[in-house]
């Protein structure tokens, strides 16, 4: 593994859905935009408008932006200020008149730059590589808004908004963008750049624009035909694609977010031959999930598990791999959660962490996943396109989503949406006291499942194999001892609790492999230093050390240590690795080899073998 393509990796990783409009409540308003650009000085300016009655309170958020001038109906009126937040409430009715200015000029972070668990990516940036508008760079209400927003660029400039309708024109060596969309938004947004080659294209009554780097202009096509494609799946299982148009948008920051009408995925994202194939998909359903139906954060974040589930899952799944990547999503949530940190599903409300999204994607796409499998495929699509449909262009809660499911499989399914988004953790099952016996020319096989950390309710699939093959037989779970019989025409050689992995549940030890999700999960790591060349690994040292690791000379790790921390040993050659595991061949370049941890079967070892730095 080469160190580039590990830090793409870990961008990968770390790059989330934007999870698009998350919608407040409050009437909404009608709020005109007008912002023009000083791209060298790296600084906006801009003039709001916004119609008001009397005594209506208008909170904005203003940010780190100046407010030059607040006036109704061309006069002056007073307004309080506390931290960012600027409080109107006009005397009278009339068009409220907000001048302002901003200066966004982050600084470009050093290739790779990250921090623990996120992208070290700001919400605003106006220079040389282009216009990225995703934070507070406009007085932005507390509630919804419909907005009609006009940007003026330089000449040569492309932009992207959230719009149905784009317009474009060209005066005096300035082009005027003018965005339309019919819809409320909790916010709108704006990336802009001189590089972009355009594309069009139209499916099914549906514009489709890509948005690519000159560089970059030969890889639309097959974003396109890719598109389509997600297009039909979607509009098949869950109803009619919400806009008139739709594009794909290359972004010269590490983002993999999707706003209402386009998508935004960073330059080294977009490079790689299989995002087609996985995070393109799973953006476009956010057209759906968080950008048709809005997100209400207040009370859970359901819209990133359910588009991992008919996204990430779905594509593993037509190709008869379900099981393995719910198993990984259990691998990753034993890895990274634990006591400390974690949550019951309704808190989610982002990604900020390997934790948080293990729950808040991981946990809550087996969440649908055994909603599916308890209300059956057609129920679980009938209730989704009635859910969109009612909820369209409105703030949905886990609750709204319950209603739904339980509308359409004439189920009450309380205490299933209880248990599952109102509890923290996982089942964490044991089975005991097997015993078989023959039984009028059969056998009863006779076991016991305890649950060890609390009770839930679940259908529990297990396995009997045997020379005739294997038999399949479902169990109710309701309390911690279950005692459970099943009759069979064959004496069992063995017995696979949840062959398939079905059920949220906390992994035993042998499902359980030596992987670097364990590494990077365990709170206690050590460093085992190399006995010389130390300096190659400088930064990987630095990182490990900020984000908690203790850094030891590899002689004075003890056998105690080996007990109760995960280990990192840096060189192929060090003493360390040649003490736990024998001789290692170095593979030379950069590796990272995961193994077990032979003194501590719950804890890993990694190796990382590098040639420079």
């Amino acid at each position: 593994m080469g160190l580039r393509f590990l830090t793409v990796f870990i961008l990968l990783l770390l790059t989330c859905g934007y999870g698009a409009t998350q919608a407040s409540g409050g009437e909404i308003l009608d709020y005109t935009l007008r912002v023009s650009f000083d791209v060298p000085a790296s600084r906006i300016s801009g003039l709001a408008k916004i119609p008001v009655q009397s005594g209506q309170e208008i909170k904005l958020n203003k940010g780190t932006l100046q407010l030059i001038d607040i006036r109704l109906d061309g006069q002056r009126i007073d307004f309080s200020r506390q931290d960012e937040f600027v409080r109107i409430f006009p005397p009278r009715p009339g068009v409220l008149e907000i001048r302002y200015a901003g200066t966004f000029n982050f600084p470009k972070p050093p290739h790779g730059a990250l921090e623990q668990g996120a992208l070290n990516v700001p919400s605003d940036v106006v220079d040389g590589r282009g216009i990225f508008l995703t934070g507070i760079w406009y007085p932005q209400p507390d509630q919804m808004c419909n907005y009609h927003l006009t940007a003026i660029l330089p000449d040569g400039y492309e932009a992207i908004s959230e719009a149905e309708t784009v317009r474009k024109t060209t005066n005096d060596g300035q082009t005027i963008f003018s965005f339309t969309f019919p819809h409320p938004l909790d916010s709108i947004h704006l990336v802009a750049t001189k590089r972009y080659t355009i594309v069009q294209d139209h499916f099914d009554g549906i514009e489709i624009f890509a948005y690519f780097f000159h560089e970059d202009a030969g890889l639309a096509q097959t974003y396109i035909q890719n598109t389509k494609r997600y297009l039909r799946l979607y509009e098949n299982l869950i109803g009619r694609y919400p806009y008139k148009r739709f594009s794909i948008v290359e972004n010269f920051l590490p983002t993999g977010y999707s706003m209402p009408t386009y998508t935004l995925l960073g330059k080294e994202v977009v490079r790689l031959p299989f995002i087609v194939e996985t995070s393109l998909g799973h953006e476009i359903l956010h057209q759906w999930f968080g950008n048709l139906v809005y997100v209400n954060t207040g009370k859970g974040n359901w819209s990133e598990g359910l588009t991992t589930y008919l996204a990430d899952h779905l594509y593993e799944e037509q190709k008869g791999l379900g099981f393995k990547y719910r198993k990984d999503l259990l691998i990753d949530y034993q890895s990274y959660v634990n006591d400390k940190n974690e949550f019951p599903l309704q808190d989610f409300q982002a990604r900020t962490d390997f934790a948080s999204k293990a729950i808040g994607y991981g946990k809550a796409a087996m969440v649908f996943h055994m909603l599916k499998t308890l209300i059956g495929e057609r129920a679980f699509y009938d209730s989704l396109k009635v859910f969109t449909a009612e909820m369209r262009f409105k703030k949905a809660s886990w609750e709204d989503l319950q209603r739904a499911f339980e509308k359409n499989s004439a189920k009450d399914l309380s205490w299933f949406f209880n248990q599952w988004t109102d509890r923290r953790g996982l089942l964490e099952l044991e089975v005991e006291d097997v015993k078989i016996k023959p039984r009028e020319g059969k056998f009863e096989v006779h076991f016991v499942i305890i649950q060890k950390k609390g009770i839930y309710e679940a259908d529990l699939p297990v396995v009997f194999y045997s020379a005739a093959g294997k038999n399949r037989n479902l169990f109710h779970l309701t309390q911690e001892k279950n005692s459970l019989t099943a009759l069979l025409d064959d004496i069992p050689s063995r017995i696979v609790v949840d062959e398939d992995y079905d059920i949220a549940r906390r992994l035993t030890p042998g499902e359980f492999p030596p992987v670097i999700a364990r590494l990077i999960g365990d709170e206690e790591k050590i460093v085992a230093l190399p006995p010389s060349g130390a300096g190659v690994y400088e930064t990987v040292i630095d990182t490990l050390r900020k984000s908690g690791a203790a850094v030891r000379e590899s002689k004075d790790i003890t056998d105690a240590d080996l007990r109760y921390a995960s280990l990192i040993i840096l060189g192929a050659q060090n003493p360390l690795a040649e003490r736990l595991y024998g001789t290692i061949k170095d593979e030379g370049g950069f590796t990272i080899t995961i193994k077990e941890d032979p003194w501590n079967f719950r804890k890993t070892v990694g190796i990382i073998q590098a040639q420079s730095k």
